[in-house]
């Protein structure tokens, strides 16, 4: 037995010296393996593994996490082969970073390292969005975005197929936020949404994106206004053509004169109140900022310049002097009125209200004249020219008289003859011409009461007939063919068309320089309401004055009351609470007694012939 087991250890031992010198054999010979054999970077709480292969190593990073700009790989390797860089020394994390493995027996390998964030496909969004007009845009509803604006680009495409780099402002996987756009007010409509990120290129559906162009109020100029004012508006966006801008004042829809891009001209409607202005371009609507003031008659106030109301005819200051049966006024430049007086006298009110006769004798007759020497028999109206010369119809003498500023009287035209004859200055003639208006070329205009015509005269003297066929009646059209029925109070505008109170028509009537009437305001029928055009009433109109803006006022004089027509007809009562009395006071509380004359100064002041006074209307 022991010679056996002496035997087997004997044989172990040889065995074991075999291995070893086998073992010596292998070490001793030089290692020729230079591999990379695992390839790790830290990774949340644990660790990244890369692929290697070949003379690649690939690092897979996530789509959702950010790449860092440098990392300290932890490498294995052949064994006693040697690398550099080194594991654990930090590199950017790149491609084209190289590592060089070398082997014992000092052959070399090299490797290259490729960065590939991974992700999944993105989704594109199903959303709809709708944006302004240059504004910002949030696109959200993606999946799988990398957050990573330096791997995105972001495009609008039009139905023309054109794009629109939108240059991106943040991301996150989900959400795109575009900084403001550069898409122009002539680029609104329809666009799809293509989206390039990392490796892969998505689109939207062709109308994904509306943009639309909200209109924007900058300003509003005046501030305040009545029904018929125009207000300027300013912004960005409006609708190009009247027809594509609603605009409402307080809720009370308005008309729009005129339109572009930046600016619209509107008329305060009737029934507006103080409130907010909107503009509505298609369904986008936009509210400015500060409300419009509207104003109304107890905007404006009333007061009394002259007149103690007895029915005389004294001289005086201010209340302190009478008028009797008072009719037209005018004013002057230095602001003198000149008011007209059953007395057959012209009566003068300086700009201290000191109350004067400054032409006629009182007696009932016709001579030319200086001042008071000089003799008219119951002129009604007047009115002041250019030339600082006063005009007036005598209406009894049958004649159109002019008064100098020294108050010299003479004859312009009229024979003295009542009836009707067109013709020279002194062969003209007349049948009770009622009111008188001057343009600013010096040409007379007349309303020629029972012939129921409006005539013109010229600076040279010839007097013809502007409008009117003779015959009482109502008709619009050429003025051969157009018919008046008593004109009473005539006005001229900047343009030369002339705009005549029809009394018993009950209308105002315009007359464009070519002699064509058309009717402005009225409806023909006695009474009394605002509004547009021919839908207001008026009650025997008797004196008229325009301003500098085109607004034409009215002594509407049975309804007792003075009215505004705004340039495109709209009526309101600018004074007058309708009784037939008289208190001063704001407008809507003050009371005039059949109003005749109306004059209006450069400040807009109205000075009004009522009862026996001379009243003033001061404007809001």
């Amino acid at each position: 037995m022991s010679q056996s087991i002496n035997k087997w250890m004997a044989a172990g031992a040889s065995l074991l010296l075999v291995l070893g010198s086998c073992k010596r054999e292998y070490v001793d010979a030089p290692h020729p393996y230079n591999e990379i054999t695992s390839f790790k970077i830290a990774y949340d709480t644990g660790s990244l593994k890369a692929a290697v292969t070949n003379d690649s190593i690939v690092v897979y990073w996530s789509g959702f996490k950010a790449v860092p700009d440098s990392v300290a790989p932890v490498i294995t390797i052949s064994e006693n082969a040697t690398i550099y860089p080194a594991s654990g020394q930090k590199i950017a994390l790149k491609s084209g970073v190289k590592y060089t493995v070398t082997a014992q027996d000092s052959s070399k390998a090299t490797y290259t390292l490729y960065l590939k964030v991974y992700q999944d496909e993105p989704v594109t969004t199903s959303n709809k969005f709708s944006f302004n007009v240059k504004s910002a845009w949030r696109i959200d509803g993606f999946a799988n975005l990398i957050p990573d604006t330096s791997l995105t680009r972001l495009y609008a495409i039009n139905a023309a197929g054109q794009e629109v780099n939108l240059p991106i402002a943040s991301m996150d996987a989900t959400t795109i936020y575009a900084k403001p756009v550069p898409i122009a007010l002539a680029d609104t409509g329809y666009y799809k949404i293509k989206l390039v990120n990392n490796i892969y290129t998505i689109y939207s559906s062709d109308s994904a994106v509306k943009v639309y162009a909200r209109p924007v109020i900058t300003t509003f100029s005046p501030d305040k206004g009545a029904a018929g004012d125009e207000v300027t508006l300013t912004g960005e966006y409006f609708g190009t053509t009247p027809a594509d801008n609603t605009v409402t004042f307080n809720g009370v829809a308005a008309t729009v004169t005129a339109a572009s891009s930046t600016q619209l001209k509107v008329l305060v409607p009737v029934g507006a109140s103080t409130g907010n202005i909107t503009v509505t371009v298609g369904q986008y609507s936009r509210t400015a900022a500060t409300p419009f003031t509207v104003l109304s008659a107890a905007a404006t106030t009333v007061t009394t310049l002259a007149g103690d109301g007895a029915n005389a005819s004294v001289d005086g200051i201010g209340t302190a002097a009478s008028f009797r049966t008072i009719t037209g006024l005018a004013i002057d430049p230095a602001g003198n009125l000149y008011v007209v007086e059953n007395t057959h006298k012209i009566r003068k009110v300086d700009a201290a209200t000191a109350v004067t006769t400054f032409a006629g004798s009182g007696a009932r007759a016709y001579a030319d004249g200086t001042g008071t020497a000089a003799s008219f028999d119951s002129p009604v109206g007047i009115a002041i020219g250019t030339d600082g010369n006063l005009y007036l119809p005598d209406y009894w003498n049958q004649r159109i008289r002019k008064i100098s500023p020294g108050a010299v009287a003479t004859t312009l035209a009229g024979s003295g003859t009542r009836g009707f004859a067109d013709g020279t200055a002194t062969t003209a003639m007349f049948s009770l011409p009622r009111d008188v208006a001057v343009d600013a070329n010096g040409n007379v205009y007349i309303t020629d009461l029972t012939n129921n015509r409006i005539r013109k005269i010229s600076p040279a003297g010839d007097v013809t007939t502007l409008a009117g066929n003779g015959t009482a009646g109502f008709a619009d059209g050429p003025g051969a063919t157009a018919m008046f029925k008593s004109p009473y109070g005539i006005a001229v505008d900047g343009s030369g068309n002339v705009y005549v109170a029809d009394n018993g028509n009950h209308r105002i009537r315009k007359i464009s320089p070519s002699g064509n009437v058309t009717t402005l305001a009225g409806t023909g029928t006695a009474g009394f309401a605002d509004g547009a055009g021919t839908a207001a009433q008026f009650n025997t109109p008797n004196g008229l004055a325009m301003d500098a803006q085109g607004y034409l006022y009215v002594a509407d004089g049975n309804n007792h009351r003075i009215r505004r027509i705004s340039p495109d007809g709209t009526v309101i009562t600018w004074a007058g609470s309708g009784e037939n009395s008289f208190a001063d006071g704001s407008g809507s509380e003050a009371k005039f007694s059949t109003p005749r004359g109306i004059a209006i100064d450069a400040a807009g002041i109205l000075y009004v012939t009522a009862g026996n006074r001379i009243r003033k209307i001061t404007p809001p």
